[in-house]
């Protein structure tokens, strides 16, 4: 029997919740675990990548060594408050920022530098994509169709 059934995870920094939390990736090192699991049923998940998770050493030779293998798909995942360019808002409130706060000429830089670092990075081109704190619009998406 074929098996048909999606995985996502969501791959990114530790403490992401909370505005005041330094950023670390620790969680990286138990990636390995959910993996083996997946690969030992035949399942191939998409990791979802943040910007953080795609400069952590751990992450980027593990997912490498994954992909070289095709057991894994590695797929875009922006968190605006933390993927390059920086740019100030100004903040009503203390909760992470949504990618549509952003200028558009802000927001498609953000998209730029992110799927350009992951495509170095893994060496294979972004075909799947979740916003980050599930932040979308019209604009969002006539950028990411360029």
């Amino acid at each position: 029997m074929v098996k048909k059934f999606i995985i996502t995870i969501d791959t990114e920094g530790d403490g992401q919740w909370n505005p005041d939390a330094p950023c670390s990736t620790e969680n990286a090192r138990f990636i390995p675990r959910f993996q083996e699991l997946a690969e030992k049923f035949g399942f191939k998940p998409t990791w979802l990548t943040n910007y953080e998770m795609a400069e952590d050493p751990f992450y980027i030779e593990y997912m490498t060594d994954c992909l070289r293998r095709d057991t894994c798909e590695i797929g875009m995942h922006l968190h605006a408050w933390n993927n390059p360019p920086e740019y100030p808002l100004k903040k009503v409130n203390d909760q992470r920022d949504y990618l549509f706060e952003y200028p558009e000429n802000i927001m498609d830089e953000k998209i730029r530098v992110i799927t350009e670092k992951l495509e170095n990075t893994f060496s294979t081109k972004m075909l799947s994509h979740r916003s980050g704190r599930w932040s979308t619009d019209d604009t969002y998406f006539k950028l990411l169709k360029k």
